[in-house]
């Protein structure tokens, strides 16, 4: 390299080329599912409130999707710090190199939905706002690394993009702004990147220095507190766990480190739920459709928590086993139903976390008077709440049994493959007319539910074949398999609206709740023997 910025240039986009990619085109294909169901129940008014709503939530989705992929290689500055270069340089390069991916990546984003919905997605302002909030949010990372504030500055930085993002963006969709008027709206952007920019450049300053954001007498405000809280605790010891077994220590461990993903992002996503019915929306009419924005919010969040609870590299950006925990005196099959228990734990307290905000929706309809919106919606079914279930618990073991294996690059490929695939399959429907279209949607149902039931049951066989699931075991799932798939079937076909193809794909998603139990063990012992 030639120079310091353009080394540190191609750095960012070397490290963060496969989460990148990988993040854009799940970001993409969530997008385009939720449009095209919209879309399967008739026209979509986009000058609706509720619509605006949604698209914004998109935008914002997708903003928080990309960005965690460019943030996710981009907050150590240990690494830098000695470089023979001014902290204004330092900052400067890791900054703007970052925004222009995001910002790339959210024109890009707009393009690809504008063209398969034409639903008029602005290319502009995502493209202007999401590199600010990204510079912001590195700014407060940086200023309070090493920090106990350091949670007060991410939660001020983005309480003040989410306060302008939802104030000016409602406009955006309803209202054609004159240029003049979007010089003026870029105004408070600018002014924001520079804010950004300067408590960067006195974060990795400090930290360059080795200093403490909060001088001494705050230090020894913190010191004293910390050697109170140990005098209480030396006072009046809590008795240390005693184990039976060494599977009783690994849940006890895994369970502290990873049980609270789910459930702190499943209470977070839905608490930011209530609020935004709150301020935008207060229709009771529509409260019911909540519970099923709730469900979808529940299932997707189970993919991050199966990232988490797959985890069992050395570190957290590091997925492949080390040596002291690959030779651990514990079989893969026992190692594996620890992760097991551990995910059908999380999952049962993030699934109860969405009961009590379905009670509390029932209760709000009742206390209201708006009784007859209970028997509408998700309400009406009995089979909707232990489906989200399944479903979380699908997502959750997919993506747990994947991470496990220890495999970035072959990961990468596998799920990048998978959704080009659907995402092409889409633009390619839109190229056809309406019964052509029904025939590549049931075609493409159809093949994902076989391909799904025939990957479970070879993963089952090859785990028999290495002795990690026992003869009593795969008949017990069996029996399971055969139980869920009878009553999904029967279910959908009793539905007018109910085909064939819907019922197998159906059938295949619930081949994937007891995907887990036995690629489990064998992506454990893939990973332990590399």
């Amino acid at each position: 390299m030639t120079s310091i910025p353009l080394a540190m240039t191609w750095e960012l986009i070397r490290r963060c080329r496969n989460a990148l990619a990988l993040s854009f085109l799940w970001v993409n294909l969530f997008c385009s599912l939720l449009m095209s169901a919209l879309r399967s129940n008739g026209p979509v008014d986009l000058s609706d409130p509720s619509m605006t709503s949604f698209q914004l939530g998109m935008i914002l989705l997708s903003i928080f999707g990309i960005g965690a992929a460019i943030l996710s290689v981009h907050t150590e500055t240990s690494r830098i710090a000695v470089l023979p270069v001014d902290t204004w340089t330092i900052v400067t390069w890791r900054m703007l190199p970052a925004m222009a991916l995001l910002s790339g990546c959210m024109v890009l984003n707009a393009l690809f939905i504008n063209l398969m919905f034409d639903v008029r997605w602005p290319m502009l302002w995502p493209a202007l706002s999401a590199p600010v909030g990204l510079a912001m949010l590195q700014a407060s990372l940086w200023i309070s690394e090493k920090s106990p504030l350091q949670i007060v500055s991410v939660a001020i930085a983005g309480g003040i993009f989410g306060i302008w993002f939802f104030l000016r963006f409602r406009s955006v969709f309803v209202v054609t702004l004159h240029p003049l008027m979007i010089l003026l709206e870029a105004i408070p952007l600018v002014v924001m990147a520079f804010v950004a920019h300067r408590v960067a450049i006195l974060g990795v300053s400090r930290l360059r220095c080795g200093e403490s954001l909060l001088k001494s007498r705050w230090d020894e405000l913190f010191t004293a507190m910390n050697v109170d809280m140990a005098h209480l605790q030396l006072g009046n010891p809590r008795p240390a766990p005693v184990f039976k077994s060494a599977a009783e220590a690994q849940f006890w461990f895994e369970w502290r480190k990873k049980g609270w993903a789910l459930p702190s992002v499943v209470t977070a996503a839905l608490v930011f739920q209530s609020v935004a019915w709150v301020i935008f929306e207060r229709d009771f009419h529509k409260l019911t459709i909540h519970i099923l924005v709730g469900g979808v919010v529940l299932s997707v969040s189970a993919m991050l928590a199966g990232l988490i609870i797959g985890n069992f590299g050395r570190a957290d950006a590091s997925i492949e086993m080390g040596h002291f925990l690959a030779s651990r005196p514990m079989a893969s099959r026992e190692l594996a139903r620890v992760m097991l228990k551990v995910m059908a734990r999380v999952n049962v307290t993030s699934w109860g976390i969405y009961l009590v905000f379905c009670a509390i929706i029932a209760s709000a309809l009742v206390v209201t008077r708006n009784t007859q919106e209970l028997f509408k919606g998700p309400l009406s079914h009995w089979w909707c709440f232990p489906a989200i279930l399944l479903l979380e618990w699908a997502v959750t073991g997919v993506f747990a049994t994947m991470y496990m294996t220890g495999r970035q690059t072959f990961l990468a490929w596998l799920i990048c493959g998978c959704i080009a695939v659907y995402l092409s399959v889409m633009a390619g429907s839109f190229m056809l007319d309406a019964k052509s279209k029904q025939q590549l949607f049931s075609i493409t149902q159809l093949v994902t539910g076989i391909v799904m039931v025939t990957v479970t049951g070879g993963v089952f066989y090859i785990a028999q074949l290495h002795k990690l699931f026992s003869n009593r075991e795969w008949a017990i799932a069996g029996t399971a398999w055969l139980g869920i798939s009878s009553i999904t079937a029967f279910e959908v076909l009793r539905n007018p609206e109910g085909s064939i193809p819907m019922a197998i794909l159906l059938v295949g998603v619930g081949s994937l709740c007891l995907f887990p139990f036995a690629a489990a063990p064998l992506a454990l012992s893939w990973n332990r023997h590399r």
